[in-house]
């Protein structure tokens, strides 16, 4: 399954306590049978038993646990929750089901799995012998084509599902997924190819089209050129670890494989993706083997080499006789499956522009990783280069003319027929077959030159996932994570303005304070909210051209806060609200509440603002009412306040995924709700990654959804931990009901203020600067129906 704990290592105490606080066990033991993948790296993943006793009797359970960087957890866990969801005949069969996710420590999680097979004997497709992957892999790719994308059926025969894109895009986006453009030319200029090399490359004496090209001229004609490119579902990572083959009563069941870790599963991902990068694998393991100790094996001569890779682009040619049977045979099943699914709808010259367009992609994607060697590496250069002349060879005429009077411009000058050594004279770059070298010679000469300083690789995290084909370890920055999702993590991965937690140490930060007379203004206009259940009132304070004038309820400000006149009462009206965010925090996560129940959230909230110019005058009103299903489906009605007391309402359906202004549902799980906030929170504008950011997003996400009062706390503790925000103030309704106010200060010197109720409910956003009020976000409503048409009430 990739990434094992090898015989003889420890659990980490870390990671047995936080499996035993997972499953409530009385005790956790590693499975030693569950043997490592010969491609193993360090990171973490292992079979254990959680027991318990009970009543004098001791109770087992198997589960797989794989523990990832806090960072990756979310877009893991989505990936198998939506390859979960994907056609059910396929993925209640061939993908092995995610229990759960839980929190190591501030770093890592757990991934829990199901066991495979119910715990019978599992072999993963690395540790097949040669004749087994022969045999195994047809028969996956036939699941993978057949089955988990099978053609729809139209009023006119077979439809598959398609997608535009160019050349340039479609290269990219497959090296990127597991790699870095940087990483790939870091490699191609440790084999001799500058990132400068232009449009042309003589590989062995042969002139070929530098693939590099598309990685880094997103502008050329090429690039740019569009394509029809066939999708579907895809795994995204299909390296050896990630394929498991059951067996039954010591007999491989190839057709049942199961697929593990399916964090970079993609809808609509390239139909060839899984493929090339399963087959790719294979064949490497031929072309440039490794012992089981990591050394280099016997190569494939160079003559079958050359072979394989011709048949590789172009299995409709004649069969070589250079080149072995069973690797012949085992390209053509896997061509013919996927022409065969092309061409029920047409798309059969479409499969073979795609391929070959995979290849290169695939090709440079490898370049990267470190188990293949200098043998390897140079396969896959010219494998991605002649791929390359191969796909211009299937363009229609009138592009294949156009680019080659742009290819044929640029050649004299980027040709590279030759080099100047440092001594003066020419040699050729020739990239064709290394010399035999024997093991030992191997050992005592580096296969590429030492890296620049800024191609160190970045270090990786512990106990993280694959960073190789087949779960060997690579060199390069390209992969530094397990699967695609992970790679996708760290580019969206934003700093964290956080002050390190202190157990036996109070925090010492300080407030800024503002000055009194603002921030008793500020405190007693949102002292005007009455809190009533569910519903806010807003009494709108007196305006006085552009003055706000304070109401008359008296709010207790926050520089009385150190000199309570009771420990727990606040003139005997019933409990005090902390005054602390953290403090409150921890107050809302100890509220019960039932939980609305219905299909649909629903959500009624009024927003006023006003202008910042001298003209301001009455705020404009906007009331909204949403309903909406999980995949943001669903219906708003957009009711305009006018002069006089008008208004005019507008009702927009929404098809699912389409209702943007709604955050993604939020998480139940409090650490799987954490993740999805901080990623959310790093993934906007760099303006907007600060406090007032976060204060922001908060309000946000509990405007539009009905949230626990779990959830509640957990996003309040997120904002605690934020430097900058304030207490605000305290106040209470008419009934005697507390509710307390946050704020924080943007870069542009206004103040988000956030009022809740003592349950953590948001009842109001107030945004302002000085003594103007910008705009006010009011919630009235936040529950759940069974229809669009309850009213939300």
């Amino acid at each position: 399954m990739g990434n094992r704990l090898s015989p003889g290592r420890q659990l980490p105490d870390a990671v047995r306590s936080a499996i035993r606080e997972y499953t409530r066990a009385t005790d956790v033991r590693l499975v030693e049978e569950f043997a490592p993948d010969p491609h193993r790296t360090d990171a973490l993943l292992c079979c254990v038993t959680a027991i318990w006793n009970k009543g004098g009797r001791e109770m087992r359970q198997n589960l797989i646990v794989k523990v990832v960087s806090a960072n990756s957890a979310e877009d893991i866990t989505a990936g198998h929750e939506a390859a979960q969801n994907s056609p059910p005949s396929f993925a209640e069969r061939h993908i092995v089901r995610l229990l759960g996710w839980y929190r190591v420590d501030d770093d890592r999680r757990l991934l829990i799995q199901q066991f495979a097979n119910g715990g019978d004997e599992v072999t993963t497709y690395a540790a097949l012998s040669y004749k087994e992957r022969l045999i195994a892999l047809p028969l996956i790719v036939d699941g993978l084509v057949n089955h988990w994308n099978a053609p729809e059926s139209g009023l006119h025969g077979p439809r598959v599902c398609t997608r535009t894109t160019s050349v340039g895009e479609f290269v990219r986006g497959e090296v990127e997924r597991m790699a870095t453009v940087t990483s790939v030319l870091a490699v191609a200029a440790d084999l001799g190819v500058p990132e400068d090399a232009g449009a042309w490359l003589v590989l062995g004496g042969d002139r070929r089209p530098n693939p590099l090209t598309l990685l880094t001229a997103p502008d050329s004609p090429l690039s740019r050129l569009e394509m029809d490119c066939l999708v579907g579902h895809s795994h995204g990572d299909l390296n050896g670890g990630n394929v498991l083959i059951p067996s039954e009563r010591g007999e491989r069941q190839y057709g049942r494989f199961l697929l593990v870790d399916p964090g970079g599963y993609q809808a609509d991902g390239p139909l060839t993706r899984d493929i090339a990068f399963g087959l790719l694998g294979t064949l490497l393991r031929t072309v440039a083997p490794r012992t089981p100790v990591g050394e280099p094996g016997d190569e494939l001569p160079r003559d079958q080499a050359d072979a394989l890779r011709r048949y590789l682009i172009n299995p409709d040619a004649h069969y070589p006789e250079k080149l072995l049977r069973g690797l012949a045979q085992l390209i053509d099943k896997i061509d013919q499956t996927g022409r065969e699914h092309a061409r029920q709808a047409g798309f059969g010259k479409d499969w073979r522009r795609q391929w070959r367009l995979t290849l290169v992609a695939h090709a440079l994607l490898h370049l990267t990783f470190d188990d293949i060697g200098d043998t390897g590496r140079r396969w896959c250069l010219r494998l991605a280069a002649e791929a390359l002349e191969a796909y211009l060879d299937l363009l229609p005429v009138d592009d294949a003319a156009t680019l080659a009077a742009e290819l044929s411009r640029s050649a004299p000058s980027a040709l590279l027929a030759a080099r100047h050594d440092a001594d003066g004279s020419e040699s050729r770059l020739d990239l064709g077959w290394p010399a035999r070298w024997s093991t030992d010679q191997l050992r005592d000469v580096p296969l590429v030159a030492t890296p620049e300083p800024a191609r160190e690789p970045a270090l990786q995290v512990p106990g993280e996932a694959r960073t190789g084909r087949d779960d060997a370890a690579a060199r390069w920055r390209a992969n530094h994570t397990g699967t695609a999702a992970d790679a996708a993590a760290t580019r969206l991965q934003a700093p964290r303005p956080r002050l390190p937690r202190q157990d036996d140490i109070a925090s010492t930060r300080r407030s800024r304070l503002r000055p009194p007379l603002f921030r008793l203004r500020t405190l007693m206009a949102l002292a005007g909210v009455g809190l009533a259940g569910t519903v806010g009132y807003v009494v709108l304070p007196e305006r006085r051209g552009e003055r706000v004038a304070a109401p008359t309820l008296t709010v207790a400000p926050d520089n009385e806060r150190e000199t309570p006149s009771a420990p727990d009462r606040d003139h005997d009206r019933g409990p005090a609200l902390p005054t602390d965010l953290a403090e409150f925090a921890e107050h809302v996560a100890k509220v019960v509440e039932e939980p609305p129940s219905g299909r649909y959230a629903c959500t009624r909230y009024e927003v006023q603002s006003w202008d910042t110019d001298e003209s301001r005058s009455s705020p404009s009103r906007h009331r909204y009412e949403l309903w909406f299903t999980a995949d943001l489906g669903g219906r708003k009605v957009a009711t305009e306040f006018g002069p006089a007391g008008s208004r005019r309402a507008t009702t927009t359906p929404f098809a699912p995924g389409r209702m943007d202004e709604v955050s993604p549902v939020p998480k139940d799980d409090p650490e799987a709700l954490r993740a999805q906030l901080l990623r959310g929170w790093g993934r906007q504008p760099p303006e907007l990654r600060t406090t007032s950011g976060m204060l922001r997003l908060i309000a946000r996400i509990m405007l539009h959804h009905p949230l626990v009062p779990a959830q509640r706390a957990v996003l309040l503790e997120e904002l605690a931990e934020m430097s900058g925000v304030e207490f605000a103030g305290s106040l209470r309704n008419d009934d005697g009901e507390p509710g307390v106010a946050f704020q924080a200060e943007d870069q542009d010197g206004r103040w988000d203020t956030l009022l809740f109720d003592g349950s953590g409910r948001l009842l109001r956003h107030d945004l302002t600067q000085g003594d103007l009020q910008l705009s006010r976000h009011t919630l009235l409503t936040s529950t759940r129906t069974d229809t669009m048409d309850t009213a939300c009430r």
